[in-house]
Protein backbone atom coordinates (compact mmCIF):
# COMPACT_ATOMS: atom_id res chain seq x y z
CA UNK A 1 0.00 0.00 0.00
CA UNK A 2 2.76 2.43 0.91
CA UNK A 3 6.08 2.09 -0.89
CA UNK A 4 9.60 3.14 0.05
CA UNK A 5 8.93 6.50 -1.58
CA UNK A 6 6.04 6.97 0.81
CA UNK A 7 8.38 7.14 3.77
CA UNK A 8 9.77 10.38 2.39
CA UNK A 9 6.41 11.94 3.24
CA UNK A 10 7.59 11.84 6.84
CA UNK A 11 10.35 14.28 5.97
CA UNK A 12 8.29 16.37 3.57
CA UNK A 13 5.65 16.75 6.26
CA UNK A 14 8.12 18.60 8.44
CA UNK A 15 8.90 21.60 6.28
CA UNK A 16 8.16 23.93 9.17
CA UNK A 17 11.71 23.00 10.21
CA UNK A 18 13.42 20.31 12.22
CA UNK A 19 15.20 21.34 15.39
CA UNK A 20 18.71 20.48 14.26
CA UNK A 21 21.68 19.90 16.50
CA UNK A 22 25.17 21.25 16.20
CA UNK A 23 26.69 17.91 17.04
CA UNK A 24 29.18 15.30 16.04
CA UNK A 25 29.14 12.75 13.28
CA UNK A 26 27.60 10.06 15.48
CA UNK A 27 24.24 11.59 14.52
CA UNK A 28 23.19 11.77 18.17
CA UNK A 29 20.33 13.97 17.06
CA UNK A 30 20.32 13.48 13.33
CA UNK A 31 21.67 16.65 11.78
CA UNK A 32 25.45 16.98 12.11
CA UNK A 33 26.24 15.83 8.58
CA UNK A 34 23.66 18.20 7.16
CA UNK A 35 25.42 21.05 8.93
CA UNK A 36 28.66 19.88 7.38
CA UNK A 37 26.98 20.04 3.97
CA UNK A 38 26.13 23.65 4.71
CA UNK A 39 29.80 24.39 5.22
CA UNK A 40 29.65 25.00 8.96
CA UNK A 41 32.49 24.07 11.25
CA UNK A 42 31.11 21.97 14.08
CA UNK A 43 33.08 21.59 17.29
CA UNK A 44 32.48 18.56 19.48
CA UNK A 45 31.15 19.97 22.74
CA UNK A 46 28.78 17.22 23.90
CA UNK A 47 25.02 17.67 23.95
CA UNK A 48 23.64 21.09 23.11
CA UNK A 49 20.26 22.71 22.59
CA UNK A 50 18.96 21.95 19.08
CA UNK A 51 18.02 24.80 16.80
CA UNK A 52 15.78 24.96 13.75
CA UNK A 53 17.73 25.18 10.51
CA UNK A 54 15.26 23.68 8.05
CA UNK A 55 13.01 26.66 7.43
CA UNK A 56 14.08 27.24 3.82
CA UNK A 57 13.62 24.98 0.82
CA UNK A 58 17.39 24.96 0.30
CA UNK A 59 18.04 23.76 3.83
CA UNK A 60 15.36 21.09 3.51
CA UNK A 61 16.88 19.88 0.23
CA UNK A 62 20.23 19.52 1.95
CA UNK A 63 18.63 17.61 4.78
CA UNK A 64 16.65 15.31 2.48
CA UNK A 65 19.88 14.23 0.77
CA UNK A 66 21.88 13.90 3.99
CA UNK A 67 22.96 10.81 5.90
CA UNK A 68 20.79 12.07 8.76
CA UNK A 69 17.66 11.83 6.61
CA UNK A 70 18.64 8.40 5.35
CA UNK A 71 19.14 7.27 8.94
CA UNK A 72 15.67 8.52 9.84
CA UNK A 73 14.03 6.73 6.90
CA UNK A 74 15.97 3.54 7.68
CA UNK A 75 14.76 3.72 11.27
CA UNK A 76 11.13 4.08 10.16
CA UNK A 77 11.52 1.13 7.80
CA UNK A 78 13.14 -0.96 10.52
CA UNK A 79 10.14 -0.35 12.77
CA UNK A 80 7.86 -1.40 9.92
CA UNK A 81 9.80 -4.63 9.51
CA UNK A 82 9.57 -5.26 13.25
CA UNK A 83 5.76 -5.30 13.20
CA UNK A 84 5.39 -7.17 9.92
CA UNK A 85 2.58 -9.73 10.07
CA UNK A 86 1.93 -9.13 13.77
CA UNK A 87 -0.71 -7.91 16.22
CA UNK A 88 -0.48 -5.07 18.71
CA UNK A 89 -1.13 -7.49 21.56
CA UNK A 90 1.82 -9.73 20.68
CA UNK A 91 4.54 -10.15 23.29
CA UNK A 92 7.26 -7.50 23.01
CA UNK A 93 10.63 -7.17 24.72
CA UNK A 94 10.66 -4.07 26.86
CA UNK A 95 12.89 -2.14 29.23
CA UNK A 96 12.47 0.15 32.26
CA UNK A 97 13.19 3.12 30.00
CA UNK A 98 10.36 2.34 27.60
CA UNK A 99 8.01 1.61 30.46
CA UNK A 100 8.83 5.01 31.94
CA UNK A 101 8.27 6.63 28.54
CA UNK A 102 4.80 5.09 28.26
CA UNK A 103 4.07 6.24 31.79
CA UNK A 104 5.22 9.77 30.91
CA UNK A 105 2.85 9.87 27.95
CA UNK A 106 0.02 8.68 30.19
CA UNK A 107 0.81 11.45 32.67
CA UNK A 108 0.73 14.08 29.94
CA UNK A 109 -2.58 12.72 28.66
CA UNK A 110 -4.04 13.03 32.15
CA UNK A 111 -3.23 16.74 32.24
CA UNK A 112 -6.01 17.51 29.76
CA UNK A 113 -8.51 17.19 32.62
CA UNK A 114 -6.93 20.28 34.17
CA UNK A 115 -7.29 22.34 30.99
CA UNK A 116 -10.83 21.91 29.59
CA UNK A 117 -11.68 23.65 26.31
CA UNK A 118 -12.63 27.30 26.66
CA UNK A 119 -15.62 29.01 25.09
CA UNK A 120 -14.59 30.75 21.88
CA UNK A 121 -16.09 31.90 18.61
CA UNK A 122 -14.31 29.39 16.38
CA UNK A 123 -14.69 25.63 16.56
CA UNK A 124 -11.12 24.72 15.62
CA UNK A 125 -7.98 25.61 17.52
CA UNK A 126 -9.21 25.86 21.10
CA UNK A 127 -6.83 28.12 23.00
CA UNK A 128 -6.87 25.91 26.09
CA UNK A 129 -4.39 23.74 24.19
CA UNK A 130 -1.77 26.42 24.78
CA UNK A 131 -2.13 25.95 28.53
CA UNK A 132 -1.67 22.18 28.19
CA UNK A 133 1.34 22.64 25.90
CA UNK A 134 2.88 25.18 28.26
CA UNK A 135 2.56 22.66 31.09
CA UNK A 136 4.30 20.10 28.90
CA UNK A 137 7.21 22.40 28.08
CA UNK A 138 7.65 23.56 31.68
CA UNK A 139 7.64 19.96 32.91
CA UNK A 140 9.54 18.38 30.02
CA UNK A 141 13.05 18.70 31.42
CA UNK A 142 12.09 16.87 34.61
CA UNK A 143 10.01 14.32 32.69
CA UNK A 144 12.91 13.42 30.40
CA UNK A 145 15.47 13.46 33.20
CA UNK A 146 13.36 11.09 35.30
CA UNK A 147 12.95 8.85 32.28
CA UNK A 148 16.67 8.52 31.51
CA UNK A 149 19.26 6.62 33.51
CA UNK A 150 21.58 8.92 35.45
CA UNK A 151 24.45 8.14 33.08
CA UNK A 152 22.54 9.87 30.26
CA UNK A 153 21.23 12.95 32.06
CA UNK A 154 23.51 15.21 30.00
CA UNK A 155 21.38 14.33 26.94
CA UNK A 156 18.30 16.00 28.42
CA UNK A 157 19.13 19.40 26.92
CA UNK A 158 19.12 17.88 23.45
CA UNK A 159 16.14 15.55 23.81
CA UNK A 160 13.66 18.02 25.33
CA UNK A 161 13.07 20.11 22.16
CA UNK A 162 12.28 17.00 20.10
CA UNK A 163 9.84 15.86 22.75
CA UNK A 164 8.10 19.24 23.06
CA UNK A 165 7.80 19.56 19.28
CA UNK A 166 5.99 16.21 19.08
CA UNK A 167 2.55 17.32 20.24
CA UNK A 168 1.51 20.22 18.06
CA UNK A 169 2.20 23.93 17.71
CA UNK A 170 0.82 26.14 20.51
CA UNK A 171 0.93 29.31 18.41
CA UNK A 172 -1.01 27.94 15.46
CA UNK A 173 -2.88 25.42 17.64
CA UNK A 174 -2.36 22.71 15.04
CA UNK A 175 -0.89 19.25 14.64
CA UNK A 176 0.41 17.36 11.63
CA UNK A 177 2.91 14.87 10.25
CA UNK A 178 5.82 17.16 11.13
CA UNK A 179 5.00 16.80 14.82
CA UNK A 180 4.58 13.07 14.36
CA UNK A 181 8.04 13.00 12.74
CA UNK A 182 9.49 14.84 15.73
CA UNK A 183 8.40 12.05 18.03
CA UNK A 184 10.08 9.53 15.74
CA UNK A 185 13.23 11.67 15.87
CA UNK A 186 12.99 11.60 19.64
CA UNK A 187 12.80 7.79 19.59
CA UNK A 188 15.71 7.61 17.16
CA UNK A 189 17.76 9.85 19.43
CA UNK A 190 17.17 7.38 22.27
CA UNK A 191 18.49 4.63 20.05
CA UNK A 192 21.49 6.65 18.89
CA UNK A 193 22.64 7.25 22.46
CA UNK A 194 22.36 3.55 23.23
CA UNK A 195 19.13 3.43 25.22
CA UNK A 196 16.99 1.47 22.73
CA UNK A 197 18.00 -1.86 21.21
CA UNK A 198 17.06 -3.18 17.78
CA UNK A 199 15.07 -5.99 19.35
CA UNK A 200 12.87 -3.34 21.02
CA UNK A 201 11.70 -1.85 17.72
CA UNK A 202 8.46 -3.80 17.90
CA UNK A 203 7.88 -2.38 21.37
CA UNK A 204 8.40 1.15 20.05
CA UNK A 205 5.48 0.66 17.66
CA UNK A 206 3.15 -1.63 19.61
CA UNK A 207 3.53 -0.02 23.04
CA UNK A 208 5.17 3.41 22.84
CA UNK A 209 3.78 4.76 19.58
CA UNK A 210 0.28 3.48 20.24
CA UNK A 211 0.31 5.36 23.55
CA UNK A 212 1.59 8.43 21.75
CA UNK A 213 -1.28 8.12 19.26
CA UNK A 214 -3.76 7.90 22.12
CA UNK A 215 -2.40 11.14 23.56
CA UNK A 216 -2.34 13.15 20.32
CA UNK A 217 -5.81 11.94 19.36
CA UNK A 218 -7.06 13.17 22.71
CA UNK A 219 -5.52 16.55 21.94
CA UNK A 220 -6.94 16.59 18.42
CA UNK A 221 -10.50 15.85 19.48
CA UNK A 222 -10.60 17.79 22.73
CA UNK A 223 -9.01 20.98 21.46
CA UNK A 224 -9.98 20.59 17.78
CA UNK A 225 -6.42 21.14 16.61
CA UNK A 226 -6.09 22.46 13.08
CA UNK A 227 -4.61 19.88 10.68
CA UNK A 228 -1.13 21.11 9.76
CA UNK A 229 -0.48 20.60 6.07
CA UNK A 230 -3.64 18.60 5.42
CA UNK A 231 -4.16 17.41 1.84
CA UNK A 232 -7.91 17.09 2.31
CA UNK A 233 -9.52 14.12 0.61
CA UNK A 234 -6.26 13.34 -1.18
CA UNK A 235 -4.43 12.55 2.04
CA UNK A 236 -4.48 9.39 4.11
CA UNK A 237 -5.43 11.34 7.20
CA UNK A 238 -5.64 14.96 8.33
CA UNK A 239 -3.07 14.46 11.06
CA UNK A 240 -0.93 11.34 10.73
CA UNK A 241 0.97 9.12 8.31
CA UNK A 242 2.97 6.49 10.16
CA UNK A 243 0.07 4.42 11.56
CA UNK A 244 -0.90 3.66 7.97
CA UNK A 245 2.66 2.72 7.02
CA UNK A 246 3.33 0.53 10.03
CA UNK A 247 -0.27 -0.65 10.09
CA UNK A 248 -0.07 -1.91 6.52
CA UNK A 249 3.09 -3.81 7.46
CA UNK A 250 1.12 -5.54 10.22
CA UNK A 251 -1.35 -6.81 7.63
CA UNK A 252 1.15 -8.35 5.24
CA UNK A 253 0.26 -12.00 4.64
CA UNK A 254 -3.07 -11.55 6.41
CA UNK A 255 -5.54 -13.40 4.20
CA UNK A 256 -8.59 -12.47 6.27
CA UNK A 257 -8.22 -8.70 6.31
CA UNK A 258 -8.09 -7.31 2.79
CA UNK A 259 -7.96 -3.62 1.80
CA UNK A 260 -11.73 -3.50 1.35
CA UNK A 261 -12.10 -4.45 5.02
CA UNK A 262 -12.24 -0.74 5.80
CA UNK A 263 -15.90 -0.96 4.72
CA UNK A 264 -16.73 -3.99 6.85
CA UNK A 265 -18.09 -2.81 10.23
CA UNK A 266 -17.66 -6.26 11.79
CA UNK A 267 -13.97 -6.50 10.91
CA UNK A 268 -13.42 -2.93 12.06
CA UNK A 269 -15.13 -3.69 15.36
CA UNK A 270 -13.30 -6.95 16.00
CA UNK A 271 -9.82 -6.17 14.65
CA UNK A 272 -9.15 -2.45 15.11
CA UNK A 273 -7.65 -3.05 18.56
CA UNK A 274 -5.00 -5.28 16.99
CA UNK A 275 -4.16 -3.44 13.76
CA UNK A 276 -3.15 0.21 13.52
CA UNK A 277 -4.40 0.57 9.95
CA UNK A 278 -7.94 -0.41 10.90
CA UNK A 279 -7.76 1.65 14.07
CA UNK A 280 -7.01 4.71 11.93
CA UNK A 281 -10.11 4.05 9.84
CA UNK A 282 -12.26 3.68 12.96
CA UNK A 283 -10.89 6.92 14.39
CA UNK A 284 -11.55 8.82 11.16
CA UNK A 285 -15.11 7.55 11.00
CA UNK A 286 -15.72 8.59 14.60
CA UNK A 287 -13.97 11.94 14.32
CA UNK A 288 -15.74 12.95 11.13
CA UNK A 289 -18.98 11.17 12.01
CA UNK A 290 -19.34 9.71 8.55
CA UNK A 291 -20.63 6.46 7.18
CA UNK A 292 -18.53 6.28 4.02
CA UNK A 293 -14.82 7.03 3.93
CA UNK A 294 -15.01 7.38 0.15
CA UNK A 295 -16.40 10.89 0.58
CA UNK A 296 -13.52 12.14 2.73
CA UNK A 297 -10.46 10.06 1.91
CA UNK A 298 -10.08 9.06 -1.71
CA UNK A 299 -6.61 7.62 -1.15
CA UNK A 300 -7.34 4.87 1.34
CA UNK A 301 -10.71 4.17 -0.29
CA UNK A 302 -8.90 3.44 -3.55
CA UNK A 303 -6.57 1.05 -1.73
CA UNK A 304 -9.52 -1.27 -1.21
CA UNK A 305 -8.75 -2.64 -4.70
CA UNK A 306 -5.25 -1.97 -6.03
CA UNK A 307 -6.39 -2.64 -9.62
CA UNK A 308 -9.70 -0.81 -9.55
CA UNK A 309 -8.31 2.15 -11.46
CA UNK A 310 -6.88 0.06 -14.30
CA UNK A 311 -7.04 -3.25 -16.06
CA UNK A 312 -6.75 -6.54 -14.25
CA UNK A 313 -3.20 -7.81 -13.89
CA UNK A 314 -1.63 -11.13 -13.07
CA UNK A 315 -0.83 -11.34 -9.35
CA UNK A 316 2.80 -10.80 -8.40
CA UNK A 317 3.82 -13.70 -6.17
CA UNK A 318 1.48 -14.93 -3.49
CA UNK A 319 1.17 -11.74 -1.49
CA UNK A 320 -1.63 -9.70 0.00
CA UNK A 321 -2.44 -6.24 -1.41
CA UNK A 322 -1.02 -4.70 1.78
CA UNK A 323 2.44 -5.95 0.84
Amino acid sequence: VISYEGTKEIIRGSRSGFPFRRGDETLGTLISLSLACMGRHVQLTGFVMPEKLGASSTAMSLFESSQAARRLVTFVQSLAAAVRDSKLSDECPTSPLLERLVSTLSTAEGWVKEYPPVQQQFRYGNKAFRCWHSRLCVSSRKLIKDMLPESHHEAVVELVPYFCESFGNPTRVDYGTGHEAMFVCFLLCLEEIGLVRNEEHKTLVCRVFTKYMSLVRTLQTLYWLEPAGSKGVWGLDDYCFLPFYWGSSQLIRNERIRPDAIHDPIILRDASDEYMYLDCIVFIKKAKKIGSKKDTDAQSFNYRNPHSAGEEREPRRNVTPFE
